[in-house]
């Protein structure tokens, strides 16, 4: 189960009492802000081929399965009304990520990627569509 907006900082694996596993990434500099976490069951624990922190945003994860190996992304996509930056910075490393990803692995993409709700499709309509009543 992937989590985000965990507000936890640097990185890190730790194996709980209970024996599941929790995988994080963090910021560096101690603001509990961002952050993304998975949660593995201890079923699934022995698992894990390897984990990479790739920043407080992103979380790569690669596990082990009956028929293929899976590639777990866990995403906190920065908001709509986030600095220009900050979004390409996110999708750009997100794509990195992606693209490092071995071809025959299942891919899993998880995460918070902001979505915005409502009626309001000004100059969206394109893709949002007519919402009406």
């Amino acid at each position: 189960m992937g989590v985000t907006e965990a507000r936890w900082i640097g990185t890190g694996k730790q194996t709980l009492s209970s024996r599941e596993v929790i995988i994080w990434s963090g910021r560096k500099d101690n603001v509990h802000r961002e952050g993304v976490v998975i949660i593995i069951g201890k079923n699934k624990a022995n698992t894990v081929l390897g984990w990479k922190p790739v920043n407080e945003r992103l979380l790569y994860v690669r596990m082990n399965s009956k028929y293929a190996k899976l590639s777990v992304v866990v995403a906190y996509a920065p908001a709509d009304g986030a600095e220009e930056e900050d979004k390409d910075t996110f999708y750009y490393a997100r794509q990195t990520v992606l693209d490092d990803i071995p071809r025959h692995d299942v891919l899993l993409l998880l995460g918070d990627f902001n979505a915005r709700l409502g009626r309001n499709n000004k100059d969206k309509e394109k893709t949002m569509g007519r919402h009406d009543d």
